[in-house]
């Protein structure tokens, strides 16, 4: 299979572990909110983007950084996928720089759908159109500069100097991972 479907792919796995999570963080803060604790719709943009960022962004982060800086340098989609983070001597701080660069376009989106929801002007800004239409732009660079790496690189892998590569040397860490890619193979060919 080709890399860059690798790599789709196996942010999908992650991106299932991710909505998996939000959900339980979206029903902590319904019982918050049923309870009478948090009132939803009275939060200041500032402190719902702390809040956030807090509970979601930066948990999620340190999954990628936690698992892409672990011994097999991978999340758990790339090791089901059998592809790995790598560079010429790849330290700690590339896999955080990496991670970073990666999910500022989610966090800058966040931001974008809070204040919008909190403005009550007849007309949107335009700094937030601009904070809810650059960090699609931005992925759509991520995206494309992996396409024309053949998934090796995008964008955020040139910038903190590392790149992923397909991994033979080890086994899928559970028996799902196997139908999962033979699934993924037979869809992609």
């Amino acid at each position: 299979m080709h890399l860059i479907f690798k790599r789709i792919l196996a942010f999908v796995i992650d991106l299932v572990v991710i909505v998996l999570y939000a959900l339980v963080l979206f029903a902590i803060m319904m019982i918050l909110s049923q309870t009478g604790i948090v009132t939803l719709g009275t939060v200041h943009p500032l402190t719902g983007q702390l809040i956030g960022f807090c509970t979601l962004t930066l948990p999620v982060i340190l999954y990628f950084i936690v698992f892409e800086a672990g011994q097999r340098h991978a999340t758990l989609g790339k090791r089901i996928l059998k592809i790995e983070v790598t560079g010429d001597e790849i330290t700690a701080g590339q896999i955080i720089l990496r991670n970073i660069i990666k999910f500022l376009p989610w966090e800058f989106a966040h931001a974008g759908v809070l204040w919008i929801n909190y403005i009550k002007t007849p007309e949107t800004p335009l700094w937030l159109w601009v904070l809810l239409i650059a960090p699609q732009i931005v992925v759509i660079v991520y995206v494309m500069s992996a396409v024309a790496t053949k998934g090796s690189r995008s964008l955020y892998d040139m910038i903190s100097g590392t790149r992923v590569r397909h991994v033979v040397n080890h086994l899928p860490i559970i028996l799902p991972a196997l139908v999962l890619q033979t699934i993924g193979e037979s869809f992609i060919q």
